[in-house]
C-alpha cells in the first residue's frame, strides 16, 4: 500500500520556513511525525516519505462551508447553478473565487465549500515549492470526528475547531465558541443531542480552557458536554480522519486537480487561477 503523509498547514500565507507537524503513514501503520519547516517535510519523512502521497489539512478560516438547495442532480445543471446559487453570500468577486462540491448530497441540499482564487494559489504554490503537492486539501474541521447528532469542538491554543455536521463547520477563537454553538443549536434548531469538546493530551492550557468552556456551553445550551482528552497529537487526530469514509471536501476540484503533468509544473494552478 502506498505511503502518504498528513500536514497540518495552520498559516494562510505559507512558505519554506513556515513550521508545520506531520505525520507519514503506510496504510494504517504509523511510520513517523514531527515539527519540521514545510521545505524540510520530505527530508525529515525520511526515505520512506520520499514519494509518499499528500494531503494538507488547511486552515478553517481561509474556507466558507455553506449549502444551496437545488433541486437538478444532472451534473451540468449543478456546474452552472452553483455560482448564482453562492453569490449572494460572497463578500468579494465570484470570478475570484473556487467553489468545491461534496462528493455527496442530501435531498436537494449541496455541501460546497468556498476559497478564493488567490488563497489556494498561496497554498498551492508553497506546497508544490517544497515537493508537496497534495492530492488532498482538506479543510481542518472537517476532520474531526463525526457522529450523527452530536457536534464537535476541538480547542486548539486561542482557536476552536468546530464540526457541526458532514461538511460544516467552522473555526472561531474561543471567546466566541460559547454564543457561536448557541447559534447553531438553537436559532437554526440543529438536532444536537451532546456536544463533545476536546483537547489533546499534554497541552495544560488548552485543557484548562476546554474545562471552563465545557461547562459554560452545558449552563448556556443546556445540551449535555463530554469532554474528551486524546492521546495522539492534532495532526495524527486529523490524519485518522483523512483517509477515511468521512473525509469531508476536498478543495482540489476542477482547475485545482492534481495530475501527473501539474504535479511537475505547478502550471495547472496558474491556468485555473486565471481562468
Amino acid at each position: 500500500m502506498k505511503n502518504w503523509l498528513g500536514i497540518h498547514l495552520e498559516s494562510k500565507q505559507p512558505d519554506s520556513a513556515t513550521l508545520v507537524a506531520w505525520v507519514l503513514y503506510a496504510g494504517e501503520q504509523q511510520l513517523a511525525h514531527g515539527c519540521d519547516a514545510l521545505g524540510e517535510v520530505r527530508a525529515a519523512a525520511g526515505p520512506e516519505g520520499a514519494k509518499a502521497e499528500i494531503h494538507v489539512f488547511v486552515p478553517g478560516t481561509g474556507v466558507m462551508l455553506t449549502e444551496v438547495n437545488i433541486p437538478s442532480r444532472q451534473a451540468a445543471h449543478l456546474r452552472k447553478a452553483l455560482p448564482f446559487m453562492i453569490e449572494e453570500q460572497l463578500a468579494g468577486d465570484l470570478r475570484q473565487t473556487h467553489i468545491a462540491v461534496a462528493p455527496h448530497r442530501h435531498g436537494d441540499s449541496v455541501p460546497v465549500a468556498v476559497v478564493s482564487h488567490a488563497q489556494m494559489i498561496s497554498w498551492l504554490e508553497a506546497l508544490h515549492a517544497t515537493n508537496l503537492s497534495p492530492v488532498a486539501v482538506i479543510p481542518e474541521q472537517l476532520l474531526l470526528p463525526r457522529e450523527p447528532g452530536s457536534i464537535f469542538a476541538h480547542i486548539h491554543g486561542s482557536r476552536a475547531l468546530v464540526r457541526l455536521g458532514d461538511c460544516r463547520g467552522l473555526v472561531v477563537e474561543l471567546e466566541n465558541l460559547v454564543t457561536i454553538l448557541d447559534i447553531s443549536v438553537t436559532h437554526r434548531a440543529m438536532p444536537c443531542s451532546r456536544i463533545e469538546i476536546s483537547t489533546c493530551a499534554g497541552l495544560v492550557v488548552d485543557e484548562e480552557q476546554a474545562d471552563a468552556l465545557g461547562t459554560a456551553v452545558a449552563e448556556r445550551l443546556d445540551r449535555p458536554v463530554r469532554r474528551t482528552r486524546y492521546a495522539e497529537s492534532l495532526v495524527e487526530l486529523l490524519a485518522s480522519t483523512a483517509r477515511g469514509p468521512d473525509a469531508g471536501l476536498n478543495l482540489c476540484q476542477g482547475g485545482y486537480r492534481v495530475n501527473a503533468r501539474a504535479a511537475e509544473s505547478g502550471a495547472q494552478w496558474r491556468v485555473a487561477w486565471l481562468a
